[in-house]
């Protein structure tokens, strides 16, 4: 159940619908199809004591670039004890000349559960990996205490782009917590990942989860080994 919500331009957000296991699947959307230069997006979504809600997106989300202040998006995700979040959105595609700077902070009180997954393309084809900036940073905090930092910076040089990530064009990364989340997880993630020959590596964080990353040449792919669909 979606107990309220408010959502301007560039975001809509579409009415919940019920997942297999009952939990609140809402979708965001963008009208124009696209993050445009100077656009600028401030997200919070609080899952209530007992909630069960999957954050998902109509599409991947293009990043277009300008000559303004480019693109920011910032997510406030809280999450009570006892209750279970996903942020499941599909790839980033940025395109020649993007500037795009990203922060997710994720609140947790002890006893929730959450996952967060994110794929980053090259571009277009004939545009790959011309994007200007790509920052990237999540922040975690465990009953206020911060137990995460994850800061990614992304500046691709001039000239050939094939070497920036050996050969690979797409990159993902996996964080998943909860008070039962331990080796075992980390476990079958390199199982799932050798399984589907994608190159990626999963280890247990300090405290109460497990994070990994993942490398390849298809979002589809990457999105499906790292949500257990593919």
């Amino acid at each position: 159940m979606l107990a309220e919500s408010h959502a301007e331009l560039p975001l809509q957000v579409q009415r919940p619908r019920e997942g297999p296991e009952g939990e609140a699947i809402v979708t965001l959307l963008t009208p124009a199809g696209s993050l445009l230069d100077g656009d600028a997006v401030d997200l919070c979504v609080e899952v209530r004591v007992g909630a069960k809600a999957v954050l998902r997106q109509a599409s991947a989300t293009q990043l277009h670039g300008g000559a303004g202040a480019g693109i920011t998006f910032t997510a406030d995700f809280h999450v009570a004890a006892g209750a279970s979040f996903a942020y499941l959105p599909y790839e980033l595609i940025p395109f020649a000349g993007a500037d795009y700077r990203q922060t997710l902070r994720l609140h947790l009180d002890h006893g929730a559960e959450a996952l967060l997954t994110e794929v980053v393309t090259p571009g277009r084809l004939w545009e790959r990996f011309r994007y200007k900036r790509l920052a990237l940073r999540t922040e975690v905090r465990l009953d206020g205490q911060r137990i995460l930092l994850d800061a990614q910076r992304i500046v691709p040089a001039e000239g050939e782009p094939a070497s920036l990530l050996g050969g690979y064009s797409h990159f993902g990364s996996l964080l998943r917590f909860g008070p039962s989340v331990g080796a075992s997880e980390a476990d079958c993630l390199h199982a799932r990942f050798a399984e589907l020959g994608v190159c990626g590596s999963a280890s247990l964080l300090p405290r109460y989860g497990v994070g990994a990353r993942v490398l390849g040449t298809s979002a589809d792919r990457l999105l499906g080994a790292m949500s257990g669909t593919e």
